[in-house]
C-alpha cells in the first residue's frame, strides 16, 4: 500500500508540472531532468500495473508480492525495475549541497584509492613472500610437524594466507599479537621485532600518508564541485536578471536581482552586504560601460569569493610595478623639464634687471 501511495503522489506531481508548464516541460533548460522523472514514473506505473495483473490472474489471495509473482515470470523481471527508482537520488544530489559534496568527494578519491590499495598490496606482497619462505623452509626441515603448530600453517601456510594475515594485522581484522605468536614460537623470536617494524611502518607511515592524500583529494574535489556549482548558479542568476535578453544587465536589473534570496547568498559568500550593491556593480563593470555581461558577472563573483589567489597577487604586483615605472618615468621627465626652465630663467632674469646692458627704458628707444 505504501508503494501505491508514493506512486500516486509522484504521478500527481508529474501531471501537475506538465499541466503548469505546458509545452515548456519538454523545452526548458532542465528538460532532461523532466524526462528522467517521467521515465521513473512510467516504470513505477508499469510495475504497479503488472502487479495488479498478477493479482487478477492468481486470485485475490495473492496480494503478497512474493506470492503474486511466484507463477508470473515477467514480474520477476520487473523487480529489477524497482532498482531504477534508486536513480531518483541523482535528482536529489543537485538540490542538497552537502550530499552532493560528499558524493563528489568520494568519487574524486577513487583514483587515490586504487593507488593506495596497490601500494599496500605491494608492501604486503614483499613481506608475505619473505615470511612464507621462512615458514616453507621450516616445514621442509620438520616433515613430521613436531614443532609446527596449526596456527602457523593456517596464518602463514601459503602466500595468500600470509598476505591476508598481514592485511588483518594493520586493518584491525585480527590482533597482530595473535598473528605473530606462531612465528615467534615455531620460527624464531626475532620475528617479533620484525613484525613490530612492519606494523609501525604500515600504520604510522603508510596509512597516515594515505589518509593525507585522501584528505587532499577530497578537499580538492569538494572545492571543484563548489566552483562548478557557483558558476552554474551565477549563470542562472544572470539569465534570470537579464529581462530584456540582450546579454547584459544594467544597474536597474542588478538592483532588482539583489533583492532575491539567491543573490543575497552570493553576497554572504563574498563577505559583502546588500547595501554595497552599487560599489559591487561598479567593481564588476570592468570596462565602465554601465552594464555587466555574463563573463564579467561570473569572473567577478568567482574572484571576490574566498581569499586572494597567487595569480591575483602576481597580477596586482605586476600592475603596481608598471604604475611605479610609469610614475618614475614621468617624474624624471618633469625633473628634466623643470631643470630646463630653471636654466632659462637664470639666463633671462639677469638680462631684465635695471642697469644691465640688455635692458633699456622705453623712452630711450
Amino acid at each position: 500500500a505504501l508503494e501505491v501511495i508514493f506512486c500516486f503522489l509522484f504521478t500527481l506531481e508529474l501531471l501537475l508540472r506538465m499541466w503548469t508548464s505546458g509545452a515548456a516541460f519538454f523545452r526548458a533548460k532542465d528538460f532532461k531532468w523532466n524526462l528522467f522523472d517521467m521515465f521513473l514514473v512510467v516504470m513505477q506505473l508499469l510495475e504497479e500495473l503488472m502487479l495488479l495483473l498478477s493479482v487478477l490472474i492468481d486470485g485475490p489471495r495473492s496480494f503478497d508480492t512474493s506470492k503474486a509473482t511466484s507463477n508470473f515470470s515477467i514480474m520477476r523481471v520487473l523487480r529489477i525495475v524497482r532498482l531504477v527508482r534508486v536513480l531518483r537520488l541523482m535528482r536529489v544530489l543537485r538540490l542538497i549541497v552537502e550530499l552532493r559534496t560528499f558524493v563528489m568527494s568520494i568519487v574524486g578519491s577513487m583514483k587515490s584509492l586504487v593507488w593506495a590499495v596497490l601500494l599496500l598490496f605491494m608492501m604486503m606482497y614483499v613481506v608475505g613472500v619473505y615470511v612464507t619462505q621462512l615458514v616453507s623452509d621450516h616445514r621442509i626441515a620438520d616433515p613430521d610437524r613436531l614443532s609446527t603448530s596449526e596456527d602457523l600453517v593456517a596464518n602463514w601456510g601459503s602466500l595468500g594466507d600470509a598476505i591476508f594475515s598481514l592485511y588483518q594485522s594493520v586493518t584491525g581484522g585480527a590482533d597482530w599479537g595473535d598473528v605473530v605468536g606462531p612465528l615467534r614460537d615455531d620460527i624464531h623470536p626475532y620475528m617479533v621485532p620484525f613484525f613490530m617494524v612492519y606494523v609501525a611502518f604500515a600504520m604510522l607511515c603508510m596509512l597516515n600518508v594515505i589518509t593525507g592524500v585522501f584528505l587532499e583529494s577530497a578537499m580538492l574535489s569538494a572545492k571543484n564541485d563548489k566552483d562548478v556549482y557557483m558558476v552554474n548558479h551565477v549563470r542562472n542568476l544572470f539569465q534570470l536578471a537579464d529581462v530584456d535578453g540582450n546579454g547584459c544587465i544594467s544597474w536597474k536589473e542588478f538592483s532588482i536581482l539583489c533583492g532575491m534570496h539567491e543573490m543575497q547568498d552570493i553576497f554572504r559568500q563574498i563577505d559583502m552586504d546588500v547595501s554595497e550593491a552599487k560599489p559591487l556593480f561598479k567593481l564588476l563593470d570592468a570596462n565602465n560601460t554601465g552594464t555587466i555581461d555574463v563573463d564579467e558577472f561570473i569572473s567577478g563573483c568567482n574572484r571576490l569569493r574566498g581569499t586572494a589567489k597567487s595569480l591575483d597577487l602576481t597580477i596586482l604586483q605586476r600592475e603596481t610595478q608598471l604604475l611605479v615605472d610609469r610614475y618614475l618615468g614621468h617624474a624624471r621627465l618633469v625633473d628634466k623639464q623643470l631643470a630646463w626652465i630653471v636654466q632659462m630663467l637664470q639666463l633671462i632674469v639677469p638680462a631684465l634687471k635695471p642697469g644691465s646692458q640688455r635692458w633699456a627704458p622705453i623712452d630711450e628707444v
